[in-house]
């Protein structure tokens, strides 16, 4: 700097422009909500100002950062106890709903997605508290992840063992619709499969509906059957009819795809499901009384 008037000058200045910065730090400290999203800044400014190159009177502005600092510290104190307290509580109900018993899947599923939202929502707690916090929450997790696995796998053998029972149950009704079969043994045999049916268990809706869908098309061919020998009328099939036949057999793999779609993209599923639909509408009646020659056909 040219002159001491200007060299004065020029660090009196730049003392003018800290000391506005420093007020418009505490300012918006003052009006934040979080204050204690402002702790690091207030740490920076404070490094700052003790390599700033002005003059002035710097230690009412350290003073009123160290001021700053205090209360921003106390705020995150108070804050941090209440995350104890917040995250000791969710912790206890995570506990307690694993010792309902039965396990209700549904309901602990539910409970550890809403405990688990808000733990990762609530903030820091006390130094010394927070490893034995998350350490204790991590392990109740792991566990769940472990017997929810463990359910799963359980739950889809179990799915898997009754859509076989089912779908011997459907075998065996179509072994019945023979023409020459004996409509007495036919009857007790529809009687003790139907008995068998209901031991068997539930089953998710995109296994069963493909199966008794089609056991019922087939008890119809049986009862039909069972009647026409009874009444003496003999099998016999009329070419004419083949198309109802045909269409029977389109319409129920069009089902069989339709069941399907739950299992690819939704996007493709939408699609495939129109064409679906309009190959569907294209499709005239159906018939689904026929004798075993028919059947043969």
């Amino acid at each position: 700097k040219t002159t001491d008037e200007s060299a004065l000058l020029y660090f009196g200045n730049r003392f003018n422009h800290i000391t506005a910065k420093v007020n418009q730090l505490l300012s918006d400290i003052h009006e934040a909500a979080n204050k204690g999203s402002y702790l690091m800044k207030l740490i920076h400014m404070r490094e700052q100002l003790g390599t700033y190159d002005a003059l002035g009177d710097f230690i009412p502005l350290f003073q009123k950062l160290d001021e700053a600092e205090d209360e921003i510290r106390g705020l995150i104190d108070v804050n941090r106890h209440k995350n104890l307290e917040i995250k000791s509580a969710l912790l206890q109900e995570l506990e307690a709903a694993f010792q309902v018993q039965p396990v209700e899947w549904a309901v602990l599923n539910a409970t550890v997605k809403d405990v688990k939202d808000k733990w990762l929502k609530t903030g820091a707690v006390l130094k010394g508290s927070d490893e034995p916090l998350e350490g204790r929450f991590n392990e109740i997790l792991n566990d769940y992840y472990d017997k929810r696995r463990a359910y799963m796998e359980l739950r889809q053998r179990l799915i898997e063992e009754r859509v076989a029972k089912y779908t011997d149950i459907l075998n065996r009704t179509k072994a019945l619709t023979g023409y020459d079969i004996n409509p007495s043994w036919a009857i007790k045999s529809l009687k003790q499969m139907k008995d068998e049916w209901k031991e068997v268990g539930p089953i998710p809706k995109a296994y069963f509906e493909p199966i008794i869908i089609e056991l019922k098309d087939v008890q119809k061919i049986v009862q039909r059957n069972i009647k026409n020998k009874r009444g003496g009328i003999k099998p016999g099939f009329n070419p004419k009819n083949q198309v109802f036949f045909d269409n029977m057999r389109k319409k129920q793999e069009l089902i069989k795809k339709v069941y399907a779609l739950s299992s690819i993209d939704l996007r493709e599923a939408f699609t495939q499901a129109k064409q679906m639909q309009e190959e569907w509408k294209t499709l005239g009646n159906v018939c689904l009384l026929y004798t075993s020659d028919a059947a043969d056909e």
